[in-house]
């Protein structure tokens, strides 16, 4: 039985579990139409970045979400698990980010994994609480608020 990121406990799911978890999520497998799409409450970041910070507020500031970072994408579609290049922990360094350019910071869940046979790849998922709050992007030259009910997301009425 497949694990659902939406609702796993983080606390627990780590190494070859999450690992799968994040196969059986992102369907790369499969055959490419077939294939997890990015919506509003799913995102892939092959890197960890400014896009992936705007991500993260803007599932916040509407219907929370799932970012998996080391996960390529191919027209909104996962294409293929890399890894990001991390000589250490690279959850640490995501917190640090989050926690440093997003205010308030969003309520979230975080885990991660070595990309099997790399001891220089990590995967890690990230799990964003929708809140009722307002969260800002504090770095200088980006818009303040984002939302994940932009062009190129279909949103839900009402």
């Amino acid at each position: 039985m497949a694990t659902d990121l939406f609702t796993a406990d983080f606390s627990t799911l780590k190494g070859t579990d999450l690992y799968n978890a994040i196969v059986d999520f992102t369907r790369v497998n499969d055959p490419p139409d077939d294939r997890t799409l990015e919506s509003y409450t799913v995102d892939f970041k092959e890197k960890w970045g400014e896009k992936a910070l705007r991500v993260i507020a803007g599932f916040a500031n509407t219907f929370g979400g799932i970012i998996v970072v080391g996960v390529s994408e191919d027209k909104g579609k996962a294409k293929a698990i890399l890894g990001e290049l991390a000589k250490s922990e690279l959850q640490t360094r995501l917190v640090a980010s989050i926690s440093s350019n997003i205010t308030p910071t969003p309520s979230y869940d975080i885990t991660e994994c070595e990309l099997p046979g790399s001891t220089d790849r990590r995967l890690c998922v990230i799990r964003v609480r929708s809140s009722t709050r307002i969260h800002f992007l504090t770095q200088r030259n980006e818009a303040p608020v984002y939302t994940e009910c932009g062009p190129g997301y279909s949103c839900p009425s009402g």
